[in-house]
């Protein structure tokens, strides 16, 4: 699991969008995200970015999509938390160090290993 990657891409969506926070807003219950597994972050991912499609190829006004774009986003947050094997913000502070390193390095652009 890429915590902090997946971390980085929610941030840079959010920051894009108005009115979207990069945090867990909801405040119902959550008993049944216990059981949630990795392979779930598919369908959250998957129901994010239908949501973002739809948005941006105006099905609707873009307002109409904020409340279930931060729900989405919102979602996603709480499962990683779930999830992850440490806590979300070290995950975000080990991304940040990687990615200065691999700035130092040179190596900030590329793909996975070609790098």
């Amino acid at each position: 699991l890429e915590t902090g990657d997946v971390l980085w891409y929610i941030y840079g969506l959010c920051m894009e969008l108005e009115d979207i926070q990069p945090t867990d807003t909801r405040t119902t219950a959550r008993g049944d995200e216990e059981d949630i597994k990795k392979d779930d972050l598919f369908l959250l991912v998957g129901n994010l970015a239908g949501s973002i499609k739809k948005m941006s190829r105006g099905d609707k006004p873009a307002q109409d999509f904020t409340q279930r774009i931060q729900e989405n986003v919102s979602r996603i947050i709480s499962a990683l938390k779930l999830l992850s094997p440490q806590p979300l913000e070290k995950a975000i502070e080990m991304n940040i160090e990687k990615i200065r390193k691999r700035k130092a390095n040179g190596t900030i652009r590329g793909d996975g290993n070609y790098r």
